[in-house]
Formats: C-alpha cells, sequence, structure tokens
C-alpha cells in the first residue's frame, strides 16, 4: 500500500474541495495535525476517517485506499449493454419458438397429410351392378360400405362374399345373407383388412354373389376420389340441396348452411372431423354419418342392430340412395328422375313418400 500516494490523493481532493486541513480536520472530527501526517503518508486514516472521507469526497473507500479514482462506467452506456442484452435475450427465445413450430408443424404435416382417402366403389357384370359404394381410410381407421347391389334380372340373391384376391390366393373379408356388406376396422385390431397391405388389397377386391344354384365374380373398381393433400383449402361453389323431387328440406343456399350447422350440433365430431351419432326411437336405432368434406350424409334404421332402411344423400350432386332390407329387399334413387336399381319399388309416389318420411326424421332429430 503506497501511503505517499494515499496522502496526495486526500490532498488532491481536500483542495478540489477548497478547504484547509484545518476545515478538513473540524469535519472528520480529527486534530489538524492528523491532517498533515495523512497528506505527508507518514499515518493513514483509521476506519472511521476512511468512512467520513468517503462522504465528503464522493469517492469509495477502495479508491482512497488505492490513491485513485477509478473510472465510472457511462450510464447511458451501461443502459445501453442492459438493452443489447435483453434483445439478445428475446431473440433467442423466438428462435427457440421458431424450431419448435417448425418441428410440430413437421410432425402434424408428416402424420395428418394424406390421413385421409376417400374412394368410390363400383362394379358391373351382365346381371348386377354396384354404383353407390363408399370406402374411407383413415391413419387410424376404414369405414367400408358397398351400398346398393342392383339386380338387373330380379334373381334372388342367397348371399355374397367381399374377398380379395392376391397371388391366386383368396382371403375372404366377409360374407352376408342380408346384402349388408358393410364393415368398420381400425389398425391394430385388423379384424377385416390387413392395413398395411391396404393399396393392394383395394386393387383386387372382389364380390361374389350367389343366386339360383348359380354364382359369379365381379371385380370391383375402387376408386380415389379425394384425400387431405391440399395445403389451402378452396370451398365449393353451393349448389341447391332438394332431398328428392320438390323436397321441402332444402331449398335455398342459405337454408342449406344453416341445416348442416344444426345437423353438426345434433351429431358428434370424430377425429377425422366427421360426424355421428345414434338416436333411440322405440325399439328402432337411427344411426346418422355426415362428411362435410363431401357433403356426404348417411342414414340407417337399425332394428334388433339389423339395418332395416339406409339412405345416402350427397348435397353437392343432389342424389339421393335408398334401400329396404324387409320381407321385399328393393333399392332406388333419385337425381334427375327416380330410378328403381333392385326389388319392387312401387310407384313414383310411394318412393316419394318414403324419402319424405327420411326427411321429417332428419328435421325432428335436428330440431
Amino acid at each position: 500500500m503506497n501511503t505517499k500516494k494515499i496522502g496526495n490523493f486526500i490532498k488532491k481532493l481536500r483542495e478540489e474541495k477548497g478547504l484547509t486541513q484545518e476545515q478538513l480536520a473540524e469535519k472528520v472530527f480529527i486534530g489538524r495535525g492528523a491532517i498533515s501526517k495523512w497528506e505527508t503518508g507518514k499515518n493513514l486514516p483509521d476506519i472511521q476517517s476512511l468512512q467520513k472521507l468517503s462522504e465528503l469526497f464522493s469517492v469509495t473507500i477502495e479508491e482512497l485506499l488505492s490513491g485513485e479514482e477509478k473510472p465510472k462506467e457511462n450510464v447511458t452506456l451501461t443502459i445501453y449493454k442492459e438493452r443489447n442484452n435483453f434483445k439478445k435475450k428475446i431473440n433467442i427465445l423466438i428462435i427457440v419458438l421458431v424450431i419448435l413450430l417448425s418441428l410440430f408443424l413437421t410432425y402434424y404435416f408428416l402424420s395428418f397429410y394424406k390421413s385421409v382417402n376417400i374412394y368410390t366403389i363400383n362394379g358391373e357384370n351382365e346381371n348386377f351392378s354396384i354404383k353407390t359404394g363408399l370406402f374411407v381410410e383413415t391413419n387410424e381407421n376404414i369405414y367400408f360400405n358397398l351400398g346398393n347391389i342392383e339386380n338387373k334380372n330380379n334373381n334372388p340373391i342367397e348371399k355374397v362374399e367381399l374377398f380379395y384376391n392376391i397371388n391366386d390366393k383368396e382371403n375372404l373379408i366377409l360374407y352376408r345373407e342380408d346384402l349388408d356388406i358393410a364393415f368398420f376396422d381400425y389398425a391394430g385390431y385388423e379384424e377385416y383388412i390387413d392395413l398395411d397391405k391396404i393399396e393392394e388389397i383395394i386393387d383386387n377386391m372382389y364380390i361374389r354373389i350367389y343366386y339360383s344354384d348359380k354364382k359369379e365374380t365381379i371385380k370391383l373398381n375402387i376408386t380415389k376420389d379425394y384425400t387431405n393433400d391440399k395445403l389451402i383449402f378452396v370451398k365449393r361453389e353451393k349448389a341447391s340441396k332438394d332431398l328428392g323431387e320438390n323436397s321441402t328440406m332444402q331449398s335455398q343456399k342459405s337454408e342449406i348452411t344453416d341445416f348442416e350447422e344444426k345437423l353438426k350440433m345434433v351429431l358428434l365430431k370424430d377425429d377425422n372431423n366427421n360426424y355421428a351419432n345414434s338416436f333411440k326411437t322405440g325399439d328402432e336405432t337411427i344411426d346418422i354419418f355426415y362428411i362435410p368434406d363431401e357433403r356426404l350424409l348417411s342414414m340407417t334404421i337399425n332394428f334388433e342392430d339389423k339395418i332395416m332402411e339406409e339412405l345416402y344423400y350427397n348435397f353437392i350432386y343432389k342424389d339421393v340412395t335408398y334401400q329396404n332390407y324387409y320381407m321385399d329387399v328393393y333399392a332406388f334413387g333419385y337425381k334427375d328422375k327416380y330410378e328403381c336399381f333392385k326389388g319392387e319399388c312401387g310407384s313414383i309416389t310411394e318412393m316419394k313418400s318414403k324419402l319424405e318420411l327420411f326427411r321429417n326424421i332428419i328435421k325432428n332429430i335436428v330440431e
């Protein structure tokens, strides 16, 4: 510790304040001789005197003992540094959030891009025709409904088998005597179809129809109609949606939108943004399934877990298909005119009344 330097520093501070040794002695409550000894380096101030000198000259004790003032950092520069450090932290946080968001979007894209595929099903030979089948495939589930089998020659169908043929080996999916070729399956369970081979199975699917001690095999043409492969969705132009000829269910675009919104409110939304629900009416159960992207509505009336009546309506193409599974099986459809697909459908008036009945059921459920 350089006492000479400390003494010179105290003297310099005293003189800058315009104080004599005697005046300084009075302020720190010591004798004038002590001040002289400090400034000549013969003695050093005690701790109490250092504290008083520190307060009087606005310097630190450390500076007094070092014999010099230390340069004080510019306040503006300090504030600038603090703000700059804050900005750096914010930028780092933003970069981290961008990285996390990018990872999430990448995961979402890889998981859900093309995760929903909808196929139409048709097939035909000289005796039978299938035109209204629907097959929905997601990452987790599949929904298959063969739709109506048009019996061109009114041959009494005994049963129908659905199978696929790969490498000349037939694999039975299911068979029905009531012509209700429909099933639901999901990944991990795979009761009907191995989902890992779904594309190969789709390309090699057949139905075999047994009738009058005969059987015929028809290759099914399963064509992809929709997949969620668009990053930007464009709404389709709305069309008039009458449920059958002269139907009052939906006649204006605003009414259609309102009806569909009401329909969504009474149905339950699943993971694929489709809507479904079941309603009990006496001994019958009514199942409703609605696919908003395709504007497709299906409705079935079940009795003792057996489908008895079934209706499909496409809001876009304005076509409706109805099938009855009671004692006399029959099916008809309507687009520009009524057309009987199978069995004895009755008169146009009877077909209209059947559609009107379904219209009222749906209306009562929605309202």
